[in-house]
């Protein structure tokens, strides 16, 4: 994410300083920045935006009932606590967690749905 320093009243970077990894803006948003996690067995075509900490992902077309995110960067010692939900109330969504990644479940076929998350390290 790239951050004009005038624009933000926190900013935490890499630690070379050439990454910003997370921000709080004047208006007190908190904002992050990283690579995307890579997707597998979310249905045909998925896709995902966002990075480690937050994003969005959307299932890809046929029956799908798990989604498995893999972290670009794997959590250090412990799995990171994830929140999860959807935009099918329909639909019951489970995250459970390793260091290396988030398993989405659902307690039915979630084809096409978008999924949002959250995960913080502990």
């Amino acid at each position: 994410v790239p951050v004009a320093a005038d624009s933000y009243t926190l900013i935490v970077s890499s630690q070379d300083a050439s990454t910003s990894i997370m921000a709080v803006n004047r208006e007190g948003h908190l904002l992050s920045g990283g690579t995307a996690p890579s997707l597998s067995a979310c249905g045909t075509t998925p896709a995902i935006s966002g990075n480690d900490i937050s994003g969005k992902v959307t299932i890809g077309s046929g029956v799908t009932t798990s989604c498995t995110v893999t972290f670009a960067q794997a959590f250090t010692t412990l799995a990171p606590a994830c929140t999860v939900s959807g935009d099918n109330t329909a639909v019951t969504y489970i995250g459970t967690t390793s260091t290396s990644i988030l398993t989405i479940a659902s307690s039915a076929d979630m084809a096409s749905d978008v999924i949002s998350y959250i995960c913080i390290g502990r």
